[in-house]
């Protein structure tokens, strides 16, 4: 596997899924591989029950061999897109005041504003 990072997304989410195409685009050097853990096979395979990737972003360093989980995962996205390393200092203040793990979960907490599961790119179907 060429990618460093392998991130866990929530693909019946359409803010989710919309941010993962727009971080993929900008992922010049394919250091990212993105699966969405609402996949079966995806969930069985690499264990994520126990991860809880349903309440936050989850991913795993393949190179080091260590996991990440919300606000760290968001980190480390950051830190593998050049685009983005300016944010990562930022990232880092916030995760050590204590207001990076809030804000990440006051943004996953509202991230269902659409109906889940029923999203296929950018339309939703309401029952």
């Amino acid at each position: 596997m060429s990618q460093r990072l392998l991130v866990f997304y929530d693909g019946d989410c359409r803010l989710c899924t919309a941010a993962m195409r727009m971080l993929k685009k900008r992922d010049k050097k394919k250091r990212i591989a993105w699966m969405s853990f609402r996949n079966p096979m995806v969930m069985k395979a690499y264990r994520l029950k126990d991860k809880h990737p349903e309440e936050r972003i989850y991913a795993i360093d393949t190179k080091k061999r260590r996991d990440f989980t919300g606000i760290y995962t968001v980190r480390e996205i950051a830190k593998q897109i050049p685009a983005y390393w300016i944010a990562v200092p930022f990232i880092q203040i916030a995760i050590f005041l204590g207001v990076g793990h809030q804000l990440y979960d006051f943004i996953a907490k509202r991230r269902h504003l659409f109906p889940v599961g029923k999203c296929k790119d950018d339309h939703c179907r309401i029952s």
